[in-house]
């Protein structure tokens, strides 16, 4: 997780470490911000997430999925939500 925060430090995405709770215990995860004015999504945020994904998919380790009307992206390690 080290190399995605400094990676979403150097394309200045604003993020949080944050822990989530389920079945199998406490999960850590980041949340990326991807909040947008407006009714919908901009084709920025759109673009944003695009490249959060394509980033994250390379990685063998690691998984993201689009949280609140595509306000946030969630990183996680691989397995750990299901």
């Amino acid at each position: 997780m080290g190399n995605i925060k400094k990676w979403l430090k150097e394309n200045e995405f604003e993020f949080k470490e944050i822990e989530l709770v389920n079945s199998s215990g406490n999960i850590i995860g980041i949340m990326v911000d991807t909040n947008y004015l407006g009714e919908y999504p901009t084709k920025e945020t759109m673009n944003k997430i695009n490249i959060i994904s394509r980033k994250i998919n390379r990685s063998k380790k690691l998984q993201c999925e689009v949280r609140g009307f595509y306000t946030g992206v969630l990183i996680t390690e691989r397995g750990t939500n299901d």
